[in-house]
């Protein structure tokens, strides 16, 4: 089987199901815990190619999950870290085959409309400690950005197409506190 990159990852994993055991937990119900902070789950193999992709995926994008099966994260990540540093900086997350959490970015989904989405995950190593890929969750953010700042979410989720600038701004616009910038 595979195995989780960090000790600290691990330790955190037994610590988790420790709780769960103390609670007396089945499947099912850990199943219900994982779904409250996810949408779906996702597995990537060692040149990041999506290998599995959950259903939970298709409910909230409208996407049949196997369009996705065989393609690239990096592809996309390299394109768009030529103009965000956002995506330069997870590009060199999962190049050092480090854990993330909360990498969040905008896909259009079934009926056209731009949905944020985050993502968390961690590397997977074989038996003999090479590389295997991620695995990881994804969840539809959208409403909740909306929540912090308006009642709509095109007041806070720009279009995919949207340049840097207007992304920047609708995101700036979504926040209450004060912000300064020193150039």
């Amino acid at each position: 089987g595979m195995r989780v990159a960090s000790g600290t990852a691990r330790d955190a994993a037994k610590g988790l199901a420790r709780d769960f055991a103390d609670f007396g937990l089945e499947d099912i119900e850990l199943a219900e815990i994982c779904l409250m902070g996810s949408d779906w789950f996702w597995e990537t193999d060692a040149e990041h190619r999506f290998r599995r992709i959950s259903e939970g995926f298709r409910r909230c994008t409208g996407h049949r999950p196997e369009q996705f099966i065989g393609r690239s994260r990096t592809a996309y990540l390299r394109k768009e870290a030529a103009h965000d540093v956002d995506a330069a900086r997870h590009l060199e997350e999962i190049e050092a085959r480090q854990p993330f959490r909360d990498f969040v970015y905008f896909l259009e989904d079934r009926q056209g409309r731009s949905r944020m989405i985050s993502i968390s995950g961690r590397p997977l190593f074989d038996a003999h400690g090479e590389f295997a890929g991620y695995r990881g969750i994804g969840r539809d953010v959208s409403r909740m950005m909306s929540r912090m700042g308006g009642s709509r979410a095109s007041d806070t989720v720009p279009a995919a197409s949207d340049s840097i600038a207007q992304r920047l701004i609708a995101g700036l616009n979504a926040i209450d506190d004060a912000f300064c910038y020193f150039d």
